[in-house]
């Protein structure tokens, strides 16, 4: 018997779980985020795309496609627009949505995305009695630890799955998400804002922005994320007049080679004794972040 794929736009260590299944189904995995080889198998594969930015081209090749996007509208649209453009028609779209209470105006948001899903040709099915339990990541563990909370645990996050049932083809504008344009380094857990003047030297420095510098609070109103141009993966945040020197520091650093190279060949020129005390500086600033975040997941 012939089995159709299963396409997961799920985070990626879920895919994990596909490599012991014995299920006789293709699966791929739509991420931003670069998956370990490891979990590569022959009926398992992982293509990198923004799914907020991209144009499906793979079009009605699943049966069922599980999504789990971020919990926000904008996320929600792109997200189910691409899962309409990948499934079969008349196949499922499994949606991990947010519980009710997960935040202010969520009713109201649901019933945007309700609409929204009309309008792309799914219909709405209901929700499944199970539940989904999340695995506390470690940004979200550290931002309770900061917030004073110091007892909870690890699964205590629950989201709803929500299913559709793509009923036609239509043809309807891709949403887009409009986003802050940042460096991400997966080898270190840094994320750097991109800076508009890229050929410019600035104090690479990290600046302190909250107390111990974990942001305590995964919550996008939180107003101290405007001031972010560093952020890491376990929720510390920092700002940085030179956020693009920075980011050369980091590069040099994961080749093992001299960050003042990388900055000089950047700005277009040598790099004066002032500056190369600041790059020394900030360097020591990343080497000890790493160094502390790496610690703490053995912990955590």
């Amino acid at each position: 018997m012939h089995h159709q794929p299963t396409t997961r736009l799920i985070n990626r260590q879920r895919i994990r779980t596909v490599k012991y299944n014995d299920l006789n189904r293709k699966f791929f995995l739509f991420d931003k985020n670069p998956v370990d080889q490891e979990v590569m198998v022959e009926y398992c594969a992982s293509i990198p795309c923004d799914l907020g930015d991209y144009k499906m081209d793979r079009c009605s090749i699943a049966k069922v496609v599980l999504m789990d996007s971020p919990w926000y509208p904008e996320y929600n649209r792109a997200f189910l627009w691409n899962a309409s453009k990948i499934c079969e028609k008349y196949g499922l779209i499994l949606m991990v949505t947010p519980q009710e209470g997960t935040r202010p105006n969520i009713k109201k948001e649901w019933q945007e995305i309700l609409n929204f899903s009309r309008q792309i040709g799914l219909g709405y099915l209901g929700l499944s009695p199970e539940k989904i339990v999340y695995d506390a990541p470690y940004f979200e563990r550290n931002a309770l630890k900061a917030s004073g909370i110091l007892n909870f645990p690890r699964d205590w996050r629950q989201a709803n799955l929500s299913v559709f049932e793509k009923r036609e083809e239509r043809s309807t504008r891709q949403p887009k998400i409009m986003t802050t344009e940042w460096h991400n380094d997966s080898n270190s857990g840094i994320r750097i804002q991109k800076a508009m003047d890229d050929n410019k030297f600035h104090d690479p420095r990290l600046i302190s922005i909250v107390p111990k510098d974990i942001l305590p609070s995964v919550s996008r109103r939180d107003p101290r994320r405007k001031q972010a141009r560093v952020w890491t993966h376990g929720n510390r945040i920092f700002d940085c007049k030179g956020s693009n020197v920075l980011h050369k520091i980091l590069c040099a650093r994961n080749f093992g080679e001299s960050p003042e190279i990388h900055i000089e060949v950047e700005i277009g020129r040598k790099i004066n004794k002032k500056e190369k005390i600041l790059i020394s500086q900030a360097k020591a600033q990343i080497d000890d972040l790493i160094r502390i975040e790496r610690d703490e997941q053995w912990i955590l």
